[in-house]
């Protein structure tokens, strides 16, 4: 098993933004948006879940549940960079740019869009 935090330390620097998602269907709604924009930066999507879509400037990487655990914690304990993000629906006490879609604020499209730019 490949240490998660050398993963994470290597890449915030390789790419513009690392995503680390949570839940499959946003991982799904989100590989059906990059299906259809062009995507300018690069990014990494981390997941627990075997990804077939692919997409110009974003790589996509699997991880153990153990792996996407120790991150979460990771991204929960300490704020070390601005190009890690972490993407839930779950509700948590700490803020949420989901919120915005859960209370209709933004569109699911305008939210993965925001997460691109």
């Amino acid at each position: 098993m490949a240490d998660p935090y050398a993963i994470l330390e290597k890449n915030v620097l390789l790419y513009d933004t690392v995503l680390l998602f949570r839940e499959s269907d946003l991982l799904v709604e989100f590989c059906r948006m990059i299906a259809v924009k062009t995507v300018k930066k690069t990014v990494l999507v981390l997941s627990q879940w075997p990804v077939n879509a692919t997409a110009e400037n974003i790589t996509f990487h699997q991880l153990t549940p153990e792996e996407a655990g120790q991150l979460t914690a990771l991204y929960y304990t300490y704020e070390f960079s601005d190009n890690f993000l972490y993407v839930s629906q779950e509700n948590t006490v700490y803020a949420s740019l989901y919120n915005f879609v859960r209370t209709g604020v933004l569109s699911p499209e305008e939210f993965f869009g925001t997460l691109l730019c």
